[in-house]
């Protein structure tokens, strides 16, 4: 692990990543303005092909998936070290088996965020975002071979991520040795300001009181909605549905039937109860 280099924002999709991005944005940004949904300062930087291209020095569509997998690590590292902290990444990847991409990753990385939400409402949540069934949300949450950006008419600017199930994703972030700082997505809906204070204590950044509590103005859903409908948002599902619905918790409880949150608790029961989950 470095001391300076990537500070992870990682979490399974639908979790509430792209929102801490905004909160961080706005605190770093330190004005009033407004920042643009669609120029993000910290996007998906690590996935992003243009930017992975450049770090390999060759185009990553020449390549099947499992080959620039195992170089992605790489990029990543030629990425910190080429870029001026501080440096948050999303990324919705597990951390990698496989030790060599495992030590790589680990020289390149300064610190995790871990966000992670109750896997009820991520349920919910993927199957607005992606037009799915329950059910086969269900499914997806549970497939330890999941990869994330794979559309069914080929390349886009996004390289896939090997997400795994919601179990194994965030079981492989826990056990990778790194230093860590745990978000609750329940937490960040109850106390954004404390939450975005304890991430850049985490990552030693110091904002003054003021411009936190502006960061949190600025990106309440509300307002997060009306930008996305008035400018659109370029990570919003294809098929048009908002990116921004409602960012509630709990109501998963009344969306999904006791069998589909029965079989939620059997497949991630140990993890669930790792972060206080029920």
């Amino acid at each position: 692990m470095s001391d300076r280099g990537i500070t992870w924002l990682a979490s399974y999709p639908r979790s509430g990543n792209t929102w801490v991005r905004l909160l961080l944005a706005h605190a770093l940004r330190g004005d009033e303005a407004r920042v643009d949904l669609n120029a993000l300062p910290f996007g998906n930087i690590a996935c992003s092909r243009d930017l992975v291209d450049d770090a390999l020095g060759f185009e990553s569509a020449d390549l099947p998936a499992k080959n620039w997998r195992a170089l992605w690590p790489a990029a990543c590292r030629h990425i910190a070290e080429t870029h001026a902290d501080p440096l948050f990444i999303k990324s919705h990847a597990r951390w990698p088996d496989e030790l060599s991409q495992s030590e790589e990753l680990a020289q390149a990385t300064a610190g995790v965020v871990l966000i992670v939400r109750h896997p009820a409402d991520v349920a919910v949540s993927l199957s607005h975002f992606f037009d799915l069934s329950l059910d086969r949300a269900i499914e997806i949450m549970a497939n330890t071979a999941y990869s994330y950006n794979h559309p069914p008419g080929g390349i886009i600017e996004s390289l896939p991520e090997w997400a795994g199930s919601w179990s194994t994703h965030l079981d492989s972030w826990l056990e990778c040795g790194l230093r860590l700082h745990l978000v609750k997505y329940e937490d960040l809906l109850a106390n954004p300001e404390a939450t975005l204070q304890g991430i850049l204590s985490f990552a030693q950044l110091s904002v003054p009181r003021a411009t936190l509590r502006h960061a949190v103005q600025q990106t309440t859903l509300k307002n997060l909605q009306t930008a996305e409908s008035s400018m659109g948002f370029r990570e919003a599902p294809t098929h048009q549905r908002p990116f921004f619905r409602s960012g509630t918790v709990g109501s998963a409880q009344s969306a999904l039937t006791s069998a589909q949150l029965d079989s939620l608790t059997q497949r991630h029961g140990k993890t669930m109860l790792h972060f206080g989950y029920h």
